[in-house]
C-alpha cells in the first residue's frame, strides 16, 4: 500500500489500495447492484472484508443518497464502513456499458469500488479526490478501457499518489 520515496517518506498510491485480484475487465451484471456485488466479492476474496452484509448495506445506503455515477462513463461506488479490515479498492470494466443512474444519463463503462474503515474518513476523501483527478483525464479513461489485463491497470494506478 505504501512505497518509499527514497527520502524516508512513504507515499500511498491507488495501486497500493487495489486489492489482490480485484480487477474484473468483463463485468457482466444486469444492474448496478449486481456490479457492486461482483466487485465486493473480489474484495471479499482478497481478505479485505470482515462483514459482507455490513459493507453491502453501507454501499447501498450511499447509493440511495445519490448515484455515484459521475458521468463520462464512470462510477465510483464507495462507503465508509465497519465491515472491512482495511481500505480496499476494486476496479471493473463493463465493455457493453451499464445503466448506473448516471447524472448525464449515459452508460457506465468504468467502475471503481472503494471501501474504507469508518475510522479512516479522511483517507476516504483523499482517495476519492485522487480517483477524480486521475479519471478527469480522457487519456487515462481510454487506457483503462483498453488495458489488456490486471498488470496494466495496476501500472496505471501506480502513478496516482493519494495526497
Amino acid at each position: 500500500m505504501t512505497h518509499s520515496d527514497g527520502d524516508g517518506t512513504n507515499t500511498v498510491t491507488l495501486e497500493g489500495l487495489l486489492a489482490d485480484s480485484a480487477v474484473e475487465l468483463n463485468l457482466a451484471g444486469l444492474s448496478k447492484g449486481e456490479i457492486i456485488e461482483q466487485l465486493l466479492e473480489r474484495l471479499e476474496r482478497a481478505g479485505a472484508v470482515a462483514d459482507r452484509h455490513q459493507v453491502l448495506f453501507d454501499l447501498q445506503a450511499r447509493e440511495r443518497q445519490g448515484s455515484t455515477a459521475l458521468g463520462r462513463g464512470l462510477a465510483l461506488p464507495h462507503a465508509k464502513t465497519s465491515g472491512v479490515y482495511r481500505p480496499a479498492l476494486a476496479f471493473g470494466r463493463c465493455p457493453a456499458g451499464m445503466d448506473f443512474d448516471a447524472l448525464d444519463g449515459k452508460p457506465v463503462y468504468l467502475v471503481f469500488l472503494l471501501v474504507i474503515p469508518r475510522w479512516q474518513g479522511g483517507l476516504h476523501l483523499r482517495v476519492l479526490s485522487a480517483l477524480n483527478r486521475f479519471l478527469r483525464d480522457r487519456g487515462n479513461r481510454q487506457r483503462l478501457m483498453t488495458a489488456p489485463g490486471e498488470a496494466s491497470v495496476r501500472q496505471l494506478l501506480q502513478t496516482v499518489v493519494i495526497r
